[in-house]
């Protein structure tokens, strides 16, 4: 199943229930890129105009990819191995030196003094830092918009609603204003920060796992649950807080117990089109070349260092069969590479709380 979350605002939300007024948007499914594709061109020419005319000029497909490092991190093996898969399908389209590694929560703490100051009461990395703001701000105009009426009815006594559900709501009914009003601004902050990379003529897009594992089965513990979700807030933040669009693209996989996968595509805000042509570009080659044949996939050393930055126990593992209990020569080179990650790499600037975000540069280097 494909999915898009346009920019927000590119698409009307009248006669929407609000749920959280900020974070709202309209977005949608489809089985097939062709469709998804048709139903943007209808949707999105209000405000966006139709794009095959001048507003649609600068609607081409992205050029450069970032995959984002610390994602990868939260992720699964076979997450991990799903970025690499799309890498590994699309290298025509993107050669040698187009995609670089990123860790956007280093770069969004470095260029937000506000966010810093959210991670340093919270702890925690700059995705965690993004996974409080989503909270903090959602929670709070949930309980703006629902809290009344929640509160006036009998749910706790009547069972109508989960043990989770009850405690986010009792958390949500309890975030200050000054909370709110800071994870505001962070957010703010953040937008403009991404914005550097993304915003403007940029032809580049951030590439992740859309979920950092398959989802967990509904008896499991509410523990299990809850670590699941957090993950799976930190990697959604990103687009929820900045309001660019995102795409996700359906992953083949053999394993139909696994649960379903896929990987997100995300550029700047207003290029909607660019990315519902993307999807529709690249989905032949990512959906036929992804899970299905893990060993060719480790043999392209090149690809298999996306899948960590430095050398761990889980990263250590592969999605490729093994052979009578052993892994093939391929998987295990591979391995090996998985410990010098010489991937070209985003170089981000250290940058002082009063530097000025237009004014900030990158550079990449090998």
């Amino acid at each position: 199943m494909f999915g898009f979350r346009p920019t927000h605002g590119a698409v009307s939300a009248t006669g929407v229930i609000k749920f959280a007024k900020s974070l709202d948007t309209v977005g949608w499914f489809a089985r097939d890129a062709s469709v998804l594709q048709q139903v943007g061109d209808v949707l999105l020419q209000p405000r966006l105009g139709n794009r095959g005319g001048p507003e649609g000029a600068h609607q081409e497909l992205p050029k450069k990819l970032f995959v984002l490092e610390d994602v990868i991190d939260l992720c699964d093996t076979k997450a991990q191995c799903g970025v690499a898969a799309v890498c590994s399908a699309l290298e025509t389209e993107f050669p040698h030196g187009t995609i670089s590694r990123l860790d956007l929560g280093q770069h969004l703490l470095l260029l937000c003094p506000t966010l810093r100051e959210v991670q340093t009461r919270d702890g925690g990395s700059g995705l965690d830092a993004l996974r409080v703001c989503l909270a903090n701000i959602m929670g709070r105009e949930v309980w703006q918009a629902l809290g009344t009426w929640y509160a006036a009815r009998p749910f706790s006594e009547d069972g109508d609603t989960g043990p989770g559900v009850r405690e986010r709501m009792q958390l949500a009914s309890k975030i200050t204003e000054e909370q709110f009003t800071i994870c505001t601004k962070a957010r703010a902050e953040v937008k403009v920060a991404l914005g550097v990379l993304l915003d403007g003529d940029s032809d580049a897009a951030l590439v992740f796992p859309t979920a950092p594992s398959a989802a967990p089965f509904l008896e499991s513990d509410e523990t299990t649950q809850t670590a699941w979700r957090k993950k799976t807030l930190a990697v959604t933040s990103i687009c929820s807080l900045t309001g660019f669009p995102q795409v996700t693209v359906p992953l083949t996989d053999d394993n139909p117990n696994d649960g379903p996968r896929g990987v997100s595509l995300v550029m700047g805000p207003g290029r909607d089109y660019a990315l519902l042509r993307a999807a529709r570009a690249f989905s032949g080659k990512v959906r036929i070349r992804a899970f299905q044949n893990p060993e060719t996939l480790f043999a392209h050393t090149r690809l298999t260092l996306f899948l960590t930055k430095r050398s761990s126990p889980r990263t250590r593992k592969s999605c490729a069969p093994r052979r009578n209990g052993r892994q093939s020569s391929a998987t295990r080179n591979a391995l090996v590479f998985l410990q010098v990650p010489h991937l070209v790499r985003l170089q981000v600037p250290h940058l002082t709380p009063n530097v000025r975000l237009q004014g900030a540069t990158h550079s990449a280097s090998r």
